[in-house]
């Protein structure tokens, strides 16, 4: 029930006093939590943030954001091992602040289940290309030559997702759908309505 900013303390990897000062505060944190009904096993984790500035994104696409929108990966999981790592280390993106393009993509882990019983496609956030400079990163934005209301406009995006994630997971659905998946169960699966993957069919 807490948030990211509440919970995640950031620290330069290269320093390890930094480091050390991280975990204290997150040691701290737990005893804090455990007083309010924490379960008396847990601890802290290394974990890689990809923290997308709310600011720095075009209104379209974050219209609907309290905030800035966080990623947070353990680093023993599917998601940081076989995706986010291996995209750092090909653009050479190390601790700091970079004009990126993300993408995403559906979490090797596989389906989650959620309370319910149900399962859910959850998707893994990695940067897949480094800008320059803001400049670049605007115009790469719009070369499409859209306006961005144009670009939210043109189709109804599923409850839950932006028009990048929905654009990443699309061509998963469809491949879904070719394969002769039931749409129920797609639908089930990445957590939207089965008019959503109906819309998706008919416009393929």
């Amino acid at each position: 029930g807490k948030t990211n900013e509440e919970t995640f303390f950031k620290f330069d990897p290269m320093s390890e006093e930094d480091r050390e000062k991280a975990l204290e505060k997150a040691n701290r944190k737990i005893v804090e939590l455990q007083a309010e009904g924490l379960r008396s096993d847990a601890r802290p984790h290394l974990c890689c943030a990809i923290v997308i500035d709310r600011t720095s994104v075009a209104e379209n696409v974050c219209a609907n954001w309290k905030g800035d929108r966080w990623f947070v990966y353990p680093l023993f999981t599917a998601g940081y091992k076989d995706v986010v790592k291996p995209k750092l280390r090909e653009l050479g993106i190390a601790y700091g602040q970079y004009w990126v393009h993300i993408a995403f993509t559906p979490d090797p882990a596989g389906p989650r289940k959620r309370e319910d019983g149900t399962e859910r496609q959850e998707l893994v956030a990695y940067p897949d290309v480094v800008y320059p400079s803001e400049e670049e990163a605007k115009k790469a934005m719009y070369n499409s030559g859209a306006s961005p209301q144009q670009s939210v406009n043109m189709e109804h995006i599923p409850d839950g997702y932006t028009q990048q994630s929905w654009n990443s997971i699309k061509p998963y659905i469809k491949k879904e759908l070719a394969d002769g998946k039931p749409i129920p169960e797609i639908a089930k699966s990445y957590a939207v309505q089965i008019e959503d993957v109906i819309r998706l069919k008919e416009s393929a």
